[in-house]
Order: structure tokens, then sequence, then C-alpha cells
């Protein structure tokens, strides 16, 4: 079978209709010309393995998708011997692995296998022959296998010693991560010291390798050494016949935010110009290729961080000159037919401009970009509610913020309430809009019906209820929005936990001063993790664990920051310590989640790990028994167990969910979600997907498929009662509707587990 062709996917055939008929099923399908998988069901799985191996020398061509776990390698080694020209040879001739992502995970597996028994002559071959060209990468069931066997050490000593006898191997990635993880970083600098001293390393290894040292440095904390690394990088200017050039950018732009948050501005400053000097460059040879719009926005950030609002004029101003090779031709054919043309980078110049001069209040100039400058490449502003610049702040609210201060608060209350509908979740849109429409709160009303899982409607009625005194509603209503979405994790810097910002304003004038200081420690709290989140993505790994703790010590409540610290330990080697903060996380997180609940940088691999998923089992089964009536606790228990992919003890977990709380849309998504993985009877999934409908008819927080309901009466009845309750008109829902037969099976009669 061509790398190109697509697998079949089985799905769990023993739950489905038992392992007898299963077995027959699997036996006529492993005799066709045909590759394919079983995406769910550990007993599928394991009995398809069986089968294949059993009937290995009739196979029609290999099945490497069944080899997906560690316990695999026989029927690996059965196919390397069935399907290869000489099977001396072991994997590299058993037919094409390069690009065909199942050859590669099974050679991985297999040579995890190789590792874990020891057999490390036959596993330096494996890697030898895996090379080719990729990187090694290990998938993550693979490093869970890995952690349950207690075999990452081995994982490392044999990377090291591979390592050490040929460098270029590709598989220094995984070679650092396991150091890291195993708590031998500083012997693995050593490793790297040793390779960067042989004369003839290839000049791409020895650059990459610098980097990693670099990297190395900074994880120790060693940052005097890790600085001059960087120094050493870019101590040649940068030029477009550099073939390392887009590395040395990057680096360049890590070096400008190092100085900052140190306190070394000459290192700030030497970053930056070096950056600068780069995207001067003609764009020829590698200036010409590497990723020229990331380091513009990269390069805004980081000038603007620095107050060095010139530096971006100047550097904007030279970029709407600049003819880009990559975009212009298509552009200036679109022009050429009157039709705007799309120049990425000219476009975000402007933004960048726009911003600049909204902020320094300089709203004329601001205007004349917005009236006269071409390279928008849209003909409304309205085209652009997407777009916003290097600090996070959406395009239209500085052209709002720029049409108000140019006498036309109307346009600009319009663009505000088109960014608030289109993109509810931008704080500050809602401000601006708060301070300049006299309908501000209707608005807020408004938004707030169409949506009943957004907070931030509720946060800024609070504001404006707070501005008229009323102080009892305002905080009426920002409890309610707390209660959406405690954690508040899917906003950006100094906007998340807005809500408890608020909540303390209110209490103050009310009176209750001891209330607003507890408020205000948690938002303490969170802004100190929030700067510590920047020094961790900087690789100051230990000064980022400190900055944690001592977020702790304004908030220990804080499920967020004890889960992204037990992650970051975690992946430092620092087990014991991480599973303190891993158990508090768990602990936390019933009562920080709410009907949604969004993941802050660095806990979303919360469950990730044997030691964190046998953690969280044991405190979930705890709140279970403790609370039974728990919503959220029922959900957590299902999501742990999607996470290890035991999707068949999910399914109860979140059913028990909604049947708690029948409005509780993140469990409605997961039982969506599950039928992915596992059967579930076509009645349940009617009856997941219309629910979904009635909460989320404009899928803002979940996206379903109505095409997939076969009871058309419950959908179009369930489509008519969101269009009155939002007046709307029946036949919006039509499109959907429209398309399903009157032959579907009418269902809803039908008990439903759900």
């Amino acid at each position: 079978m061509s790398r190109y062709s697509s697998d079949v996917e089985v799905p769990d055939l023993v739950t489905l209709v038992g392992e007898p008929e299963a077995a027959k099923i699997l036996t006529e399908v492993i005799r066709q010309p045909i590759a394919f998988r079983v995406e769910s069901g550990d007993a599928t799985r394991a009995l398809a393995q069986r089968i294949a191996l059993d009937n290995v020398e009739t196979l029609k061509m290999p099945q490497w998708s069944l080899v997906d776990s560690v316990d695999a390698a026989p029927l690996y080694e059965a196919l390397v011997r069935r399907f290869a020209a000489n099977p001396t040879k072991q994997a590299a001739d058993a037919g094409p692995s390069f690009g065909d992502f199942a050859r590669e995970n099974a050679d991985t597996y297999h040579l995890l296998f190789l590792i874990i028994n020891g057999r490390v002559s036959e596993a330096e071959v494996a890697l030898n022959s895996m090379a080719g060209g990729r990187l090694l990468t290990i998938p993550k069931p693979a490093i869970h296998a890995l952690q349950k066997a207690h075999q990452n050490q081995a994982l490392y000593a044999f990377l090291g010693g591979v390592l050490s006898r040929n460098p270029e191997v590709p598989a220094w990635d995984v070679y650092i991560q396991q150091a890291a993880y195993t708590g031998n970083s500083r012997e693995a600098l050593a490793t790297l010291d040793a390779a960067l001293k042989r004369p003839t390393l290839p000049p791409y290894l020895r650059a990459d390798l610098q980097r990693r040292r670099a990297d190395a440095l900074f994880a120790l904390d060693d940052t005097d050494h890790g600085l001059n690394a960087i120094e050493t990088l870019l101590r040649q200017p940068p030029a477009g016949t550099d073939p390392y050039f887009a590395e040395r950018v990057n680096a360049s732009l890590r070096l400008a935010g190092l100085g900052r948050v140190l306190g070394r501005p000459d290192l700030a400053n030497k970053g930056l110009q070096f950056t600068q000097t780069s995207l001067a460059l003609p764009a020829q040879g590698k200036a010409r290729v590497f990723d020229r719009l990331t380091v513009l926005r990269s390069f805004f950030a980081e000038a603007r961080k620095q107050n060095k609002q010139t530096d971006v004029q100047r550097v904007a101003i030279a970029e709407l000159t600049r003819r880009d090779p990559n975009t212009d031709s298509g552009a200036d054919q679109m022009e050429m037919v009157e039709m705007p043309a799309l120049r990425p980078l000219h476009r975000a110049a402007l933004i960048e401009l726009v911003s600049l001069y909204a902020v320094a209040n300089r709203p004329e100039d601001a205007r004349i970009l917005l009236d006269e400058a071409e390279g928008w490449g849209a003909r409304d502003i309205r085209e652009l509610l997407g777009e916003k610049d290097s600090q996070g702040v959406p395009f239209s609210v500085s052209a709002a913020k720029v049409l108000a201060a140019t006498n036309d608060a109307p346009a600009a209350i319009r663009l505000l309430t088109a960014t608030i509908a289109q993109f509810p979740g931008h704080d500050a849109a809602y401000e601006l809009e708060s301070t300049i429409d006299p309908q501000a709160l209707a608005v807020f009303e408004t938004q707030s019906r169409t949506d009943q899982f957004e907070e931030r409607p509720l946060i800024w009625k609070a504001v404006l209820l707070e501005r008229s005194t009323q102080y009892a509603a305002a905080e009426q209503t920002v409890r309610a929005a707390i209660a959406i979405d405690p954690s508040d994790g899917d906003e950006g810097v100094n906007d998340r936990m807005r809500a408890y910002s608020v909540l303390a304003d209110i209490l103050d004038a009310r009176g209750d001063a001891k209330g607003a200081a507890e408020f205000r420690e948690i938002v303490t709290a969170i802004r100190l993790s929030e700067r510590t989140d920047e020094l961790y993505a900087l690789g100051l790994y230990q000064r980022a664990f400190a900055g944690y703790r001592a977020a702790l010590e304004h908030f220990s409540d804080a499920y967020c920051i004890q889960s992204r610290l037990a992650v970051q330990l975690s992946k430092q080697g620092k087990h014991e310590e991480a599973a303190e903060h891993y158990r508090g996380a768990y602990e936390l997180m019933p009562s920080s989640f709410g009907r949604v609940e969004s993941h802050c940088f660095g806990c979303e691999s919360v469950f990730d790990g044997i030691q964190q998923q046998g953690i969280a089992e044991q405190v979930f089964r705890t709140l279970v028994k403790k609370d039974p009536t728990s919503a959220q606790v029922h959900y957590l228990q299902g999501y742990l167990f999607e996470e290890e992919g035991r999707y068949t003890d999910a399914l109860p977990a979140f059913r028990t969910a909604v049947q708690i709380d029948g409005n509780y849309l993140n469990a409605w998504r997961q039982l969506n979600k599950l039928s992915t993985h596992i059967y579930v009877d076509a009645v349940d999934r009617d009856v997941v997907t219309t629910k979904l409908l009635e909460l989320d008819p404009e899928q803002r927080h979940v996206t379903y498929d109505l095409g997939s309901i076969g009871d058309f009466v419950s959908l179009w009845n369930t489509a008519a009662q969101v269009a009155r309750e939002r007046g709307s008109p029946p036949g919006r829902f039509r499109g959907a509707a429209g398309s399903f037969h009157r032959s579907a099976r009418a269902r809803s009669k039908r008990r439903c587990h759900c």
C-alpha cells in the first residue's frame, strides 16, 4: 500500500458484536489488500493484533497501524520478516517508512521495546535505520508506557550513548527532554559540550547544538553562561546568505526578551538591533524564505514592551514600502482587476501603526491610515474584526478609539457592537463601549442573552451597574459571571480573572474591605503567575518555579497556578514536588470549573503522565464518594478517563454529569466527542446533538454536525424553539434542517440513556 493511501477505521467490534463474531469479521478484513486501524476498544485492538500475528504469512500488506504499543513488538518483528526483502536489515528494508506515519510509529514502539529489554545493539541499528532524515519523536502513549515501566532512565542512557558516538543522529530533542524528566540535565549539558568540541561537526549541527546548549544553561539557572551562548550565536551580523539565518533571528528576539526580564538593557537592545537589521535585509536567500510575518510581529511586541515606540514606527513604515516577492505578484494581479489585494506584511504594519497612534493619542495620524492607506486587503473595517496587534488588542478596538476621537462616535459604536457580537471575549471592546455608548448596558444584556456561556457581557454589565451605584445588582451580576467559568483561563495577560477585580471594587463600595482584599489577593496571584509564564517561556525555569511559588503565597487555592507549577516541575524531573502540586490542583478543580472551563497557559497537559493520572484517579474517586451530586466531579472523572483512552469508562461519567446538570455544556461536548471513539447508539447521539443546538446554537463554544441527526422532528422543534427565544425566524435554521430526508427514522419515542 502506498504511503499516501488512507487506512480503514475498524470500530470497537468486540463491544458491538462480541468477541467470536468480531474475530470472524477481523479475519476476513485482514485478508484484504487494505491497511486498517482500530481507533478504540482495547479488546478489539488486542484481538486484531493476535489475528494479524497468527495470519502474518497470508497478509496482503503490512498492518503497521496495529503496532501501537510496546507490547506489540512480536507483531512488528513478524511483519518485518514477512515483508522485508532482506530480514537481516531489519526495519530499513521493511517498506517505505519516511512519511508513513503508521510505520514511523511502529518503528518507534519497537525501538522502545528493544531499549526496555536491554537489546542495546539492536536498538542502535534500529535507530540509525529510522533516522533517514527525520527527527526521532516519541508518541504520547509510548511516553506513558515508558513511565509505567520506569524505563525513562534507560531511554535517556541509550540516547546519550548513541549521541556521544554519533551526534548527527537526529535524536537530540528526545534526549534533552528525557534528560530533564530524569533529572540528568547537567549530564546532558556535558554531552552537548563534548559534541561541540568535535572539529568535524557539520556547521548546521554546530549552530543547532549551540542553541540547545544555551537552553540547557538557562534551565540550570546558569544565566550568565546562557546569555554568553546566545551572544556567541549572534557574533556575526545577519546576512541573507547565512544558512542559519532564521535560527539566529529567533535567538536575537529571545536575547531581547531575556535582557528585558533580567534587567540587562544592553542585551535587550542588542537583541532588538540584530532583529531590526535582519528585517531590513533585501528579500534574497534565507532572508526571503524565513517566517518574516511572525518575526515582524514579535519585534513589534518586544519593542513595545521595552517602550521603543519610535523603533516600532520606523520598522512599520519601512515595511509599507517594501516589496515582498512571496506575495506581491498575486496582490498585483488582484489590484489590476480592482479587487482588494492582501499583503499580509503591509496589513500587519498598518495594524501596528494604528494601534501605536491610538495609544499615543495621535488619532488624526491613525485616521489618515484608516481612510487613505493602501495595503489593508479589505474593503471595510468589518472584514478585519478578527485581527489583533502585537499586544493582543483587537484592531477594531483601536480603530473604534480613533473614530471616537475624530468625532465619529456613531461609527465607533457600530464597530464595537459588531466586534462584541462576533468576538464576545475581548475586554477591550467592552471597556471602550462602556465609555462612549449611552446604550452600552442594553448591548451587554443582549449579548448575554445570545450566549449564556460567555461571561464578559455580565462582567461589564456589573461595571456599569457599579458606576450607577447599583451595588447589590452589580455584585449579583458579577458573581453570575464568575460561576460561568471560575478559572477564566482563555483570557490574555492582564484580562484574566477580571471579574474578581470588579467584585473587589464592588465589595469595597459596599463597605466590605475584608472581602475586597481577599479577591484582590486572587488577582495579584494571577498577575504574578502571568509574569512568571514569560520567564518559563524564555527558558528561565528555576526563576519561574520561584515565581509560581510566590504566587501561591498570595492565593494557594488557585488550581491553575498549582497545575502549571506541577506540569513544569514534572518536565524538569522534580517529580516529588510536582506530585504535591498535582494533588492540590486536582482537589481544587471542581470548584474552579463551571459549565464551561478554559485552560490557561501550561494547564492543558495536567493529566498527561502516569504519575499524574494515578494521583487524579485517587483524588476524583474520593471526591465522587464525598459529593456524588457534584456534576463537576463526575465530569472531571470522565475527562480523566478520556485522556487515558478509557472511553467506555468516560461515557457513564459524562452521562451522570448531564443528568445532574442538564445545561452542563462541556459535558455534552465530551459526550459528542466520545462518539468518534466508541459506538454510541444513534438515539443517544441525536439527543446529544439537539441538546448542543439548544445550548449553543451559534457553535461559539462547541462544534457539532446537525447533518448527522436522524430525528428530523426533534431537530426542527429544537431549532424553532431556539429561534423563538432569540427573536430569529425559524427559517434561519432551514439550511441545516432542510437537508434531512423525511425517511429518517423517528426515534424520539425510544428511550435514551443520556
